[in-house]
This record gives C-alpha cells, structure tokens and sequence, in this order.
C-alpha cells in the first residue's frame, strides 16, 4: 500500500507530502490540490505529465512514493519534462505489478478509462467494450511524445450517464484488482452508488473525492484533508460534508503523520466502527475545530502529544514518534539508543535525519506493524474507555 506521496513543482503543489490509508477520502476546499493528488499518482504510474501543469519551468518535476517503507521517486526533468532516469530512486521492477486508472471528471472518465486499458494492455474483453462498434471510433488525429498519454478512442455518440457508470462496473470487475489503485476525480459521477462498496472492496488502494455525505457517511477511510489556507476557511469542507446524523467520534490529533498510529491502534482495539481520525492542520488549530465540530453537533475527543498544553487527552510521551520500538530506531535511522529518551528534543536529537522525515517513516512502520502490546495503544485505549 502506499502510505504516502511526494509532490513537488506540480499543479497545487509548490512541495508537499500527502499521507494516504487503503482507502482515502480528500477533501478541501476548491484549489486545494485534491484533484492535483490523483493527477501525481498518474504521472507517476503512466507517465502522462503535461508541461502545462509543471508551477516553475526551469525546475524538476519529482512524485515520490512510499510503500513499505521503500521510497520510489520519478523526476520529470526540463524542458520537455521527459523521465530521468538518473535522478530517479528505486527498484521500480518491485512494483511493475501495480497498476494505476484514473477516472478524471474530466475529459470524459469512460473514454479515459477505455483508453487507459487499451494503453496499459489490461486483459477486458474488447468485444464487450464494443470498441470495434459504431459506438467508438478511432482517433487518427492524435499527438505523441513520450512524456504525454493520448486518447486512441473516442464515443461517437454520449452515452447517458446511467449507461456510463454501469458499464465502467462490468468492465472494472473483470481486472485484476488486487493489484490496481484507482483514482477517482467525482466517486459519484463514476460509479453507481450500489457498486461503491464491491468496486472499493477488490481494489489494492483508492483514492477518491466526493462532497456526498452518503459517500462520507457509509465507508470505513482515512480522511486527508488539504489544508491549502488557513484552517478557519477549510473546515466547512468537513461541516458541510458530513452528515448530521454521522455516528462516528472524531478524534483530533495534531498533524497528518499521526493519523496511521491512531487508525492502526482503532483497527487492533476494534473500535474503527465509532471513531474517526481527524488531523487539524496543527496543534495550534484543534481547539478551533473542535469548536466548530461541536457546534455542527458532532462528538470530538481531543488527543494530543505529551509536551504540548493540556487541551483534552495527553499522551504520556513528548511526541508519538517516541511509541516506535527501539529496533526500527537502530536499524533505519542508525540511532543508538538503549532506551527511549526522555523527552522529544533528545529523541530528534539523537537520530541523523530530519524530523520529518523520522515522522514519515515511522508512520508508515506504524500502519504496517504497530501491534496491541505497544503502550501507545494501550494508553488509547484506556483513553477510549473513558468514553463509555
């Protein structure tokens, strides 16, 4: 799975890091870069960057992936933003078997889609795609360069939308979908509803947008919200889209690199079915959401670092990087510690990186192996029966 993206000098992003679940949700506010997500994970799979879309021509285009705590990065280099392969990282054999389709609102996602598997060779059956039917024509009038995808079929007539939708369900059932992500631009504009659950369900990972409150309301997902402004124009995005009648509790936490400990310890507590993880951009601003969730009526419980002011809960550690063991500390980072330090400034310290590059890593070691015996599980979960 991939735990996050890297994105850099491309559309939304001037540089940033995007931390993603098996099933992620993004919402924010328009121009936020939800769309711009979607589009990396593209380049970076099928190669298909615009130069139209790189923010400054005289610098690189870099998407990075992690997965596995293994860092595959491209870099699309000027002036014509090709691959370059000596600026890249990675075995990219390790991953040859993931695919990636986006469903794009725009251009139409059915063509694209069709298209896509033409390009990518997937194995549907053309006959039932009826490209060779007055239905799709070929268009002979394409361009190419490397760097770029093209549109090989078009529909000669629109299809309803209804039509649409269904027949992207039948044709994406017949992928091999544990080893496909999906990207998709408008959930409800793609598939019909009844089909989200089994189409979300087959798949290696998702990411998706909707604003549909039955979207938000009837899926287990991480929530990543992109806070491209200040906090107190973005959480209408959560307000407005989440329904009234939500049964979850949310429970705040400061930054997006905590949001995989917290949901990994849910999922070892059992607890996924009535909490929700939200990251508030910030310690500085979850008061303000709290607030604001309050006041839509919605249950929030606070939970924050041991070396910030008391605000709710605190944890009994400085930072919730201090939760991970000592063995993945030696081996990654090099750290020699005997024990945990003692507070966050000796634990940063003490390991050759930068911090955030430490709370990346070890966010996705804690999606991936935190278990029920770690103590900062076991302090949530006393948190938790609080609650009751």
């Amino acid at each position: 799975m991939i735990s996050h993206i890297f994105i850099k000098n491309y559309r939304a992003f001037k540089k940033n890091t995007i931390v993603l679940g098996n099933h992620t949700l993004l919402i924010g506010t328009h121009n936020s870069g939800k769309t711009s997500v979607l589009s990396a994970l593209d380049v970076f799979f099928n190669h298909t960057l615009e130069r139209a879309h790189v923010r400054n021509k005289k610098h690189d285009v870099v998407i990075e992936i992690n997965i596995d705590n293994i860092r595959y990065r491209k870099v699309f280099s000027p002036p014509n933003y090709t691959f370059n392969a000596h600026k890249a990282i990675g075995d990219f054999t390790k991953i040859k078997h993931l695919t990636y389709l986006f469903f794009p609102e725009k251009p139409n996602p059915y063509e694209h889609f069709i298209n896509q598997c033409a390009q990518l060779t997937l194995p549907i059956k053309t006959h039932q795609v009826q490209i060779n039917s007055p239905l799709f024509f070929e268009n002979k009038h394409h361009y190419y360069e490397k760097t770029l995808s093209y549109i090989n079929y078009r529909l000669k007539t629109p299809l309803k939308k209804a039509t649409q939708k269904q027949q992207q369900v039948d044709l994406i059932d017949q992928l091999p979908l544990n080893h496909t992500i999906i990207g998709v631009d408008r959930l409800t504009n793609t598939f019909p509803h009844k089909a989200f659950q089994s189409v979300i369900e087959k798949t290696y990972q998702t990411v998706m947008i909707s604003n549909q409150k039955q979207v938000i309301n009837t899926f287990d997902h991480h929530i990543e919200p992109l806070y491209k402004s200040h906090i107190k124009e973005e959480i209408d995005t959560i307000t407005e889209t989440v329904s009234k009648n939500y049964r979850k509790t949310f429970i705040l936490v400061e930054g997006k690199y905590d949001v995989p400990w917290f949901e990994k310890a849910l999922n070892l507590l059992g607890k996924t079915t009535q909490y929700r993880v939200l990251p508030c951009g910030g310690h500085g601003n979850i008061q303000f959401v709290h607030n604001q969730l309050q006041k839509a009526d919605f249950k929030t419980i606070i939970i924050t670092d041991g070396d910030l002011p008391n605000q709710g809960y605190v944890l009994k550690r400085d930072v919730i990087e201090m939760y991970a063991e000592l063995d993945i500390l030696t081996h990654r980072f090099n750290a020699n510690f005997k024990t945990i330090p003692d507070t966050k400034k000796a634990f940063f310290k003490a390991i050759p990186h930068r911090d955030d590059i430490v709370k990346e890593v070890l966010s996705s070691w804690a999606r991936n192996h935190l278990h029920i015996d770690n103590p900062f599980v076991q302090e949530l979960k006393d948190i938790l029966s609080k609650q009751s």
